[in-house]
C-alpha cells in the first residue's frame, strides 16, 4: 500500500504496509500512529531516520526495527544490515529477520553502523554497475562466450571447460 504525505491508511489485516518517503515521515507518521496494534513492530527501510526519531513520530510506539537492504536482494543475494530497539526481545528480533531473510544476508548491527553500510554495501554497489557492464562489454568484444562471462554456481568456470 503506497501512502501520501497526506493520506495514509493501513489495510485491515494482521500486517501493514505503509510505503513513504523520507521527507514525508514527518507529516504522516504522527497520523498512522493511532493505527498502530500494541504487538506490532515497525520495520524502518529508511536511511537516516533513527529509531529515536521514529519512536518521537509514532507518538512514543517504540517496536522498531531499522534495516538497509541493498540491490542484490532483488534476487535473495542482498547484503541487508538490521538495527533493533530496545523494546523488541528475542522473539520480536526472530520475527524480523525471518521476514528479511528471502532478502539474503540480514546481520544484526548497531545503528550507529547503518549509514555506514547504506553508503557502502547498499549504494556502493550501485556506482559500480556502469563499471561492470562495461566489462561485461569488453569480454564480448574480446571473443568471451556468455558462458565464459558469467560466473556458475558462485564458482568461475575452470579453465578446461569448453567456451
Amino acid at each position: 500500500m503506497s501512502a501520501s504525505a497526506t493520506t495514509a491508511r493501513p489495510r485491515a489485516s494482521s500486517s501493514s504496509s505503509w510505503e513513504l518517503h523520507p521527507p514525508a515521515f514527518a507529516d504522516s507518521l504522527p497520523s498512522l500512529a493511532s493505527s498502530l496494534r500494541t504487538n506490532a513492530i515497525v520495520v524502518s527501510l529508511a536511511p537516516k531516520v533513527t529509531i529515536v526519531r521514529l519512536t518521537s513520530l509514532l507518538g512514543g510506539f517504540d517496536r522498531i526495527a531499522r534495516g538497509i537492504p541493498n540491490a542484490p536482494s532483488v534476487v535473495g543475494s542482498g547484503f541487508n544490515p538490521v538495527a533493533f530497539g530496545p523494546a523488541l526481545g528475542d522473539s520480536e528480533r526472530d520475527t524480523v529477520l525471518d521476514l528479511l531473510s528471502p532478502l539474503g544476508a540480514c546481520p544484526v548491527v548497531e545503528e550507529a553502523s547503518l549509514e555506514a553500510y547504506a553508503i557502502t554495501a547498499a549504494m556502493g554497489p550501485t556506482y559500480l554497475w556502469f563499471q561492470l557492464y562495461e566489462l561485461r562489454d569488453l569480454a564480448r568484444s574480446f571473443g568471451l562466450s556468455e558462458r565464459r562471462r558469467r560466473p556458475r554456481s558462485n564458482r568461475w568456470h575452470s579453465a578446461r571447460s569448453s567456451p
